[in-house]
């Protein structure tokens, strides 16, 4: 028993290494050894103990990992660690708990098999479903290690979870082997495969460098960082206008220069300033300061975001519409994208994907009263409404074609190649990172970012309040940046590019395919155990 809580701690802390710090991603290839071990034992004795046995310190396991990596998510609520540790630990345990399950009944290559698929399937669901929350899918473990994952563009990060799970596999059935015959002359064979699986990636992503050209077509971006606290200041009534200022003076400071577009982070006009309507933004006096600044930047456009709001046609309140009395209104509320000029109309997308619990509840609209539960971080207090398409925002004065994807909407991968689709040719992302402090959460959500890039070979200017701003390279690096907890203003140029690549057109296939064959494999399971005859 003791010798299996301290495999189950082991586990824990190999997943976790890649993700807290800058540890090669490459220790994700022992991650799952330890657990291995474990259900070795417990396969082996299967007619001693019940497959719940293995479970538990599976979940075990898990947990050490969901709680070591997302730790820092209780600087925002000290609850918000609890679904991670309880929910996703559970998710991840009842894939291995199958794995162990089909072990006891079947062959050692179906097991694995399975194990294999139905992971991979667990990832792509939790890419897609109402508790949607892929910040610890296998693939984002190798962020660390651009240089070797440059296959990305066609696989996505389940390419890459596919890789540190078939890693994993061969390196124990060789640990096996030798426990069994005491000479590595027992598994060459396995050698070989081992060696050519964890080169032929890397050469793959080394050759892709060395033959990338960038783009010739360039934009010219200045990206603000205000590093306005979010807790104390950001939401503070009495200190919108003072915030407000500080950003202007920053746009002031560059309005002499020739600048294509001015990026600003997530919510950057708070509700507490202005409430400012999607259906007339002309009666907006913020943006009409804006745009008085812009007169002097004929050729600049100005991307942020902000609370925004509109009317709802619709005259029944529901998880996203709400009524105000006092203007006798049925509205909805947004987390917008917008993009100022000082002569065209306004552009807006709005935020799709959404941090459970903070920005929609799950069954709000079977149960209302769930909205009541949800935490108040000083912007809007219940379920947002989003779009329905990945908009993207054109103009007269270059060739750029921007996607911007807001906070969370990075994590999902296949979510952002709708940008892409719909023809950005670049991506700016705006976001908020400052609910997390001096933690490894902001720094792991902006190497998702880096990912992305790569993914879609799109250039990305990363505007973030408090920190990391940066302008990543389509090769996913990081050109320059301004650290965390700084004001400062980040000048650079950018490339574009229209071409798409496999990822961008296909997206996440890997998950579809692990997902039907996950379901074939759990129906041939079914069979096989209500056919098996007794012992």
């Amino acid at each position: 028993m003791k010798k299996n809580l301290i495999l189950s701690f082991v586990t824990g802390i190999l997943l976790t290494l890649p993700f807290v710090s800058n540890f090669s991603g490459f220790i994700l290839f022992l991650g799952f050894l330890p657990l291995f071990i474990i259900e070795k034992h417990y396969f082996e004795r299967k007619n001693e103990y019940k497959p719940i046995v293995f479970f538990n310190f599976a979940y075990l396991a898990f947990a050490f990992w969901n709680l070591f990596s997302l730790w820092w998510t209780i600087n925002s609520a000290w609850f918000s660690i609890l679904p991670p540790v309880l929910l996703n630990s559970f998710f991840m345990a009842l894939v291995f708990l199958i794995f162990h399950i089909a072990h006891r009944n079947l062959s050692e290559k179906f097991a694995f098999s399975t194990l294999v698929f139905f992971w991979l399937a667990f990832e792509y669901i939790h890419f897609n479903w109402f508790l949607a929350f892929p910040w610890l899918n296998l693939g984002n473990g190798l962020a660390n290690d651009l240089q070797t994952i440059q296959w990305y563009e066609y696989t996505g990060i389940l390419g890459g979870s596919f890789w540190i799970l078939l890693v994993n596999i061969l390196i124990f059935r060789m640990f096996r082997l030798y426990l069994k015959y005491k000479t590595p002359k027992a598994f060459l064979l396995e050698i070989v495969f081992l060696i050519a699986l964890i080169t032929l990636p890397i050469y793959f992503s080394k050759n892709i460098i060395k033959k990338y050209k960038a783009k010739q077509s360039f934009i010219q971006v200045a990206i603000i960082q205000p590093n306005i606290d979010s807790y104390t200041e950001k939401y503070n009534p009495q200190l919108q206008i003072a915030n407000f200022n500080k950003i202007l003076n920053q746009i002031n400071s560059i309005s002499n220069k020739k600048v294509d577009f001015i990026i600003l982070p997530e919510t950057s006009i708070s509700r507490n300033l202005e409430i400012i309507w999607q259906n007339d933004f002309k009666k907006s006096k913020t943006l009409s300061k804006i745009k008085d600044i812009l007169k002097q930047m004929p050729q600049t456009h100005i991307v942020l975001g902000a609370n925004t709001f509109k009317v709802s046609p619709q005259k029944q309140q529901t998880a996203t519409i709400r009524y105000d009395k006092s203007l006798n209104v049925y509205y909805e509320a947004f987390s917008s994208a917008l993009q100022i000029h000082s002569g065209n109309q306004t552009q807006v997308y709005n935020k799709s994907q959404f941090v459970l619990g903070v920005e929609k509840m799950p069954f709000a609209n079977i149960f209302p009263w769930l909205d009541n539960l949800m935490v108040d971080f000083g912007g809007i207090v219940g379920s947002l409404a989003s779009d329905n398409e990945r908009k993207t925002f054109t103009n007269n004065q270059n060739k750029a074609k921007i996607g911007v994807p807001i906070c969370y909407e990075t994590l999902f991968g296949e979510f952002i190649t709708d940008f892409v689709k719909n023809d950005a040719n670049v991506l700016f992302i705006i976001t908020n990172d400052g609910w997390w402090g001096d933690t490894p959460g902001y720094r792991q959500h902006a190497k998702l970012s880096q990912l992305r890039a790569i993914e879609n070979r799109r250039s990305i200017a990363r505007a973030a309040n408090t920190g990391i701003s940066a302008i990543i390279n389509p090769l996913g690096e990081i050109e320059k940046d301004i650290k965390y907890n700084k004001q400062g203003t980040l000048e650079g140029k950018i490339s574009l590019n229209s071409e798409k690549t496999f990822y961008a057109k296909n997206g996440d296939l890997i998950g579809r395919i692990a997902l039907f064959f996950a379901g074939l494999f759990l129906i041939y399971l079914f069979v096989q155990l209500k056919t098996k005859k007794p012992n």
